[in-house]
């Protein structure tokens, strides 16, 4: 039952649009403008800057990703409303047929693929390499257990990693003692011994 589309046929694709800088300020007044990758960390939106005049908004639900310089950043908006600017999309799911989680891992995969072909000087990608792009389209059910498989996948990455780097540590401290030790010894027995 899956099928392929275009991309804009299922999903809403909204361009940022950059501020002059007498339209937004760091006093808190108006809604957030998120101006690129420096606002999306792990999957949360970092809010340093708001504007009382905003232009393009984003909405609690979109999905933020970064198109331009840094690309591939992606957050979940959980803020409300929000102003991008050009270097941010936000993917709308206009659909009950759409899994943004689903979404988020084919853009990881997707964007990728458009890095690796960005040939300029400052990486990015275009709206029409979204929404001509080939999207698969699946019943919503197979969409969350993907979801759920890859975020258990990932938890159990994440372990690994924590684990590997546990053994980089006790790997450090054993080198250590050991160089200690050899250096400390005072006679060539001791130095044999350790």
């Amino acid at each position: 039952h899956w099928a392929w589309v275009r991309f804009g046929e299922v999903w809403q694709l909204l361009s940022g649009r950059d501020l002059e800088p007498s339209q937004y300020n760091a006093s808190n007044n108006g809604i957030p403008y998120i101006t690129g990758a420096s606002n999306l960390e792990n999957g949360t939106i970092n809010v340093n800057r708001w504007t009382p005049v905003p232009v393009v908004v984003s909405t609690s639900g979109d999905l933020l990703i970064t198109c331009k310089g840094t690309i591939g950043k992606t957050a979940l908006n959980t803020l409300g409303e929000i102003h991008i600017a050009r270097q941010i999309m936000a993917v709308r799911n206009f659909s009950e047929k759409l899994n943004t989680g689903f979404l988020k891992i084919w853009l990881d995969g997707f964007v990728g693929q458009l890095a690796e072909k960005s040939k300029s000087m400052i990486p990015g990608f275009s709206r029409d390499d979204l929404i001509l792009a080939a999207y698969p389209v699946l019943p919503i059910e197979e969409q969350s257990r993907i979801v759920a498989k890859v975020d258990e996948l990932m938890a159990l990455c994440d372990t690994l990693e924590s684990q590997q780097q546990a053994r980089r540590q006790l790997q450090n401290k054993l080198r250590q003692s050991i160089l200690q030790s050899v250096a400390s010894a005072t006679s060539p027995h001791e130095l044999q011994t350790t």
